[in-house]
């Protein structure tokens, strides 16, 4: 799908990404009858995914596993920068590690319960 993609879809998604805030880095899950249908933007958005979502071309069968490693680090280094990024321009301060836990666990009870 990569050979498909052109400045027009790249600024088509970049300004859909402008409108929601606090988005800088992500993945669109999308619908089409075709390929055709998306570059001239007749699709529907079914899935936004944000920073923790990974590159879906990862799982393609010809790829080596040195290839995915380098692809995993890739995206995390750009997660990274966008996080120090935000941090300096927007004096955002990390979460204390006691809060972080916290979350972490609350999230562990809602989904164990939701899905039990």
């Amino acid at each position: 799908m990569n050979a498909y993609i052109t400045k027009d879809i790249v600024n088509l998604f970049d300004q859909i990404s402008s409108d929601i805030n606090g988005f800088y880095f992500g993945r669109f899950d999308i619908k089409a009858n075709s390929v055709i249908d998306i570059i001239n933007g007749d699709f529907k958005i079914i899935e936004l995914n944000g920073i923790g979502s990974v590159p879906l071309h990862l799982y393609e069968p010809h790829n080596s596993l040195q290839y995915c490693y380098r692809l995993y680090k890739e995206h995390y280094d750009m997660a990274l920068q966008i996080a120090n990024t935000n941090k300096i321009e927007q004096k955002i301060r990390p979460m204390k590690p006691g809060v972080l836990l916290k979350t972490v666990f609350n999230t562990y009870l809602n989904f164990s319960t939701y899905y039990s």
